[in-house]
């Protein structure tokens, strides 16, 4: 059972297999095309960028292994292919993503992938055109000085700029990737250590396989230097909270399951007079204006409980009761557990505005049986009125029944609601006549 957002169909799988075999059929016969072309002046290419690469004014170029020149005809040929073919393979690359991305996601890849080419492309034309001649100048008058005879292999000499190019479009792309990520608010300290896994993973892989056998030791210092810079680029993010919602604490469960829970926020359309309490630490929090009825709301939940991998999402305002049945179904593909506090349920006790909101919401968090035993409910209360200094008789425990909004209280007691077939409802009842 597959994820749907609030702007997806429910299209079958052969249809995206259908599409991805037509851009990929475009995309080939596009690059092979473009490549045969490239293949017809690949020869005036050659020469003119071994012209402008040569460290000699005289002939010191040679060929050792005309086998190795047909290869690097082919390879350049086939790279110069692909580089033209790449704004149309970005543009149907996105076009096939964008479906099963959240918003968020989307715009990350899109700035990813046009900022990267962009960057790769602009950096390659700076080291082929300058950087690589003046090193190869350099080398070519020490050789001078210690009276060496100038004789290059030209393949060498071109091989060495394109694994630099190739080295540099992996460096820059794993940097492009923190900056967007981070900018796109999906690289944070709750997701630092996911995106590192990944995205270090293929850069490292990329790296080993693309060192030549005879420069092993170089292989290690690439590697730390991918390593440290990377992580000073990316070190502004890994260490960020993110803003508009706290850090979920991984708790588990008496089966031993991870559990991270989420508290959405929701001012239900403005009857939630509870909207906009403080973060709770060890718990993430967002804040939405109905996600009943809003799928921009009901989106950015998703999208987080995917990038943050919540197994229990907790509306403050309702029962979830009003949530879209379609949202119902992803939590339960995921395994994410969606229930609510009905803080709106509360507010029913009460004549006028509740003056403790916070605490309103931490009572709520006290009865929730599960992730949490139901056995540690009182031990919880205990430490809840220990924290924040409250009394026995400011709290009222509240049957969830279908009469119990018939019946006022003051504004600034605090409602506790038990299930009237909870076991715990005698030994709280017990606490607080003790307490008091």
């Amino acid at each position: 059972m597959s994820i749907l957002l609030e702007s997806d169909a429910n299209t079958p799988v052969q249809s995206h297999f259908d599409e991805l075999t037509f851009r990929t059929t475009i995309v080939f016969l596009s690059v092979s095309l473009l490549s045969l072309a490239w293949l017809f002046v690949i020869d005036g290419v050659l020469s003119n960028l071994l012209d402008h690469l040569q460290p000699c004014p005289d002939a010191c170029l040679n060929v050792y292994e005309p086998a190795e020149w047909s290869v690097v005809r082919w390879l350049t040929a086939i790279v110069l292919g692909i580089l033209s073919g790449l704004p149309l393979m970005v543009h149907h690359f996105l076009r096939f993503a964008k479906p099963g991305l959240l918003p968020g996601e989307y715009r990350a890849l899109r700035r990813w992938t046009w900022g990267g080419t962009a960057g790769v492309a602009l950096l390659s034309a700076g080291m082929l055109g300058w950087l690589f001649p003046m090193a190869y100048d350099a080398g070519h008058r020490h050789h001078l000085s210690v009276n060496l005879v100038a004789q290059y292999n030209a393949v060498d000499i071109l091989l060495y700029a394109v694994l630099s190019v190739w080295m540099l479009m992996i460096f820059t792309f794993t940097w492009m990737s923190l900056v967007f990520l981070g900018k796109g608010g999906l690289l944070n300290q709750q997701t630092a250590e996911y995106w590192r896994l990944r995205i270090y993973g293929i850069g490292t892989l990329l790296l080993l396989l693309s060192v030549p056998d005879y420069s092993t030791g170089l292989g290690l210092v690439l590697l730390l230097l991918y390593w440290s810079s990377s992580e000073l680029i990316g070190s502004r993010w890994f260490t960020m909270v993110p803003s508009h919602f706290g850090i979920s604490k991984t708790r588990l469960d008496h089966e031993g399951r991870k559990r991270r829970i989420l508290i959405a926020d929701c001012s239900c359309l403005g009857a939630n007079a509870h909207y906009g309490v403080n973060p709770i630490e060890g718990y993430s929090m967002m804040r939405f204006g109905g996600i009943c009825s809003s799928k921009t709301d009901r989106n950015r939940l998703m999208e987080h409980v995917l990038s943050n991998r919540i197994s229990d999402v907790i509306v403050t305002g309702c029962d979830t009761a009003p949530c879209p049945e379609r949202l119902k179904n992803n939590f339960n593909t995921l395994g994410t557990s969606l229930r609510g506090f009905d803080l709106m349920g509360l507010q029913n006790h009460r004549p006028g505005m509740p003056l403790r909101p916070q605490l309103d919401v931490e009572m709520s968090l006290v009865s929730l049986n599960d992730p949490f035993p139901e056995h540690g409910m009182p031990q919880r209360l205990v430490h809840l009125m220990k924290e924040n200094s409250i009394l026995a008789e400011e709290i009222l425990l509240r049957e969830n029944g279908p009469l119990g909004w018939s019946s006022f209280e003051r504004d600034d007691v605090l409602l506790l609601r038990i299930e009237p077939e909870s076991s715990q409802w005698s030994p709280m009842a017990s606490l607080l006549l003790d307490t008091a």
